[in-house]
């Protein structure tokens, strides 16, 4: 591996960006670093690579194989969501991580199948009238060429704004929705018994009750028993590769005693090799039948991997991330993968974190990945035949309890009883109506919401950069003279919510606060009438971070009847009771101003 890695620095373009400032560069040299210079803004690997530290290659190496296993049986068990053959799962893992790895601007988001995509695929194609088993598998690839068509057209129209028209509550409410009939879906295998294709609860109820009698229950057993398993070790040995290692031990007991006999049901033969290159099916009446839950893929996909990846940008301070450049590599992850037998992919949450977590630097830990899903179809795709199906659904049952957030909507309930109506009608709407009515549903609520507050007088959040003086007045002043005063006052005003957090973050990066100039910061927000959750949120972390670089943060006008502040503690506790104050004349009379 590290052979390889001192290729990449030593091959010929490299050589080329080796610069050395004293000599003169020739007009060839400088014509092919001005072209190299406009590819890196489209190719973001070029811009890291060349300047890759070797030691971070052991990071990369261990994290990649850690996120390899996991994909494993994840991506079998995927599949099995999506209606799709096992071997489909594992093809979604392959070309899709080596693209975004040269492609995506973060450097930990592991793209690939996820459940939340499986479903709506399945739900999706489950309404569309389907010939054959073969047809249904060209109609799921073909999914993904136009997903990541439609994620294309997006980027180039700098469509990634979308993202804020989704409230945290709509979001939490849809997943915790689509967490539930995730797990509904997977009866008939934890059951060992026949059900229709939907992905409405209470159908798929009134199935399991007319099929009760053909309970399988070996099938059940095993089921149970895996699931608890999983739990146990996640809980004490959280660390543990338990998915793969289940994966291993299913297999081998059920080739040892015979499973299949007794009427548990295995995925039995897996394809061996890579993928071939295949064109997808398009034609006019695929286009048409498809375009609806493709749109919706195309902006759920992309909403999925931005805020885990958004998620891990706050944890390192090396890198920031594209959201119109994400657009694109999710894009052509699905358009490319899509000629390799993938069907619509996404960043993964429990694989982005294991990659966080294990250590991981770039996207080299994603090309591992891809490797180990590659070496896995090329060898052993042949041991899994005695794999029993019972067992991938314990594995997702498990995955997607943990989606389903039982604190968040409390805490709204509490506190944002408006935002806490919001998340029910999106969760119900979702169960029992369809997933693709409760999206967009999500969003056209989320498009009335913005423009009823922007109607509230005094919406927008108007900031005013002031001069303590040696009066109980705060007056205008020179940006020369603030510097001298040490002392920055951000006033807030009309209401902080998920519409406008873009414009408040950056204002406070133009700003370029630090404590070279200025030693505290005061954020006025008596005139700040209401903030939301997703507010909330973001205070929160503006704050942690200007912490960091030792400014002193005080709140004035705070009072807790104000809404959105109630019951607060974490954003109490991070500025600390001391420095918050129910007035300005009580911050000067505190600063002996």
């Amino acid at each position: 591996m590290t052979k390889i890695v001192k290729f990449f620095f030593n091959i010929k373009i490299f050589k080329y960006l080796k610069i050395n400032k004293s000599r003169k560069l020739t007009k060839k040299r400088t014509l092919f670093l001005n072209k190299y210079k406009i590819l890196k803004n489209f190719i973001p690997i070029l811009k890291w690579l060349p300047n890759y530290k070797k030691k971070n290659l052991y990071y990369d190496f261990f994290a990649g194989i850690n996120v390899g296993i996991l994909l494993v049986p994840q991506g079998m068990a995927y599949a099995l969501i999506a209606g799709l053959p096992p071997i489909y799962g594992l093809y979604a893992a392959l070309t899709p991580q080596i693209v975004y790895a040269i492609l995506g601007t973060s450097r930990q988001l592991a793209v690939g199948p996820v459940a939340i995509d499986s479903l709506i695929v399945a739900s999706g194609l489950g309404i569309i009238s389907v010939s054959s088993p073969e047809q249904y598998i060209l109609m799921a690839i073909s999914l993904a060429f136009i997903v990541g068509s439609f994620q294309i057209i997006m980027a180039l129209f700098k469509f990634s704004f979308i993202a804020i028209f989704l409230s945290k509550p709509i979001i939490n409410g849809f997943v915790s929705a689509l967490a539930i009939i995730i797990g509904f879906s997977q009866l008939k295998y934890l059951l060992g018994i026949s059900l229709s294709k939907t992905s409405l609860i209470q159908n798929i109820l009134i199935d399991i009750y007319n099929n009760i009698n053909q309970i399988n229950l070996p099938t059940l057993s095993l089921g149970l028993s895996s699931i608890l398993i999983i739990l146990l070790v996640k809980k004490y040995r959280p660390k543990f590769p338990i998915y793969f290692t289940i994966l291993i031990l299913g297999t081998f007991f059920s080739y040892v005693f015979n499973l299949s006999e007794k009427g548990i049901a295995v995925v039995e033969n897996i394809p061996k090799g890579l993928p071939e290159f295949n064109l997808p099916l398009l034609n006019y009446d695929v286009f048409i039948d498809l375009f609806k839950i493709a749109i919706t893929l195309a902006i759920l996909g992309y909403i999925h991997a931005i805020s885990i990846a958004k998620k891990l940008e706050e944890k390192h301070n090396y890198y920031k991330i594209d959201p119109n450049q994400e657009l694109l590599a999710l894009g052509m992850s699905n358009i490319i993968g899509s000629f390799f037998q993938s069907y619509p992919v996404s960043g993964g949450l429990s694989r982005s974190a294991v990659n966080d977590e294990s250590g991981a630097k770039s996207g080299i830990s994603a090309i591992i990945s891809a490797s180990i899903v590659a070496v896995i179809i090329i060898f052993f795709t042949s041991y899994l035949y005695h794999l029993p199906k019972t067992i991938l659904s314990s594995i997702i049952i498990v995955a997607v309890i943990n989606l389903i957030d039982y604190k968040f909507p409390k805490k709204l309930f509490l506190n944002f009883k408006d935002e806490f109506f919001l998340l029910i009608i999106t969760f119900f709407t979702t169960i029992f109506f369809g997933i693709i009515e409760g999206i967009i549903l999500g969003l056209f609520i989320s498009l009335v919401i913005i423009p009823l507050r922007l109607n509230k007088p005094g919406l927008s959040i108007n900031y005013k950069i002031k001069y303590l003086l040696n009066s109980k007045s705060i007056v205008s002043m020179s940006e020369k003279k603030i510097k001298k005063s040490n002392v920055l006052i951000l006033e807030l005003k009309g209401q902080l919510f998920f519409g406008n957090l873009n414009y408040l973050k950056s204002f406070i990066n133009k700003q370029n606060i630090n404590n070279s100039f200025f030693k505290t910061l005061i954020l006025d927000i008596e005139k700040l009438y209401h903030i939301d959750n997703s507010g909330i949120e973001s205070l929160y972390q503006i704050i942690n971070t200007l912490n960091n670089k030792k400014i002193r943060i005080i709140i004035s006008g705070f009072n807790k009847s104000k809404k959105g502040f109630k019951f607060e503690k974490n954003l109490i506790r991070s500025i600390k009771k001391k420095n918050i104050f129910v007035s300005i004349d009580k911050v000067l009379d505190q600063l002996n101003v």
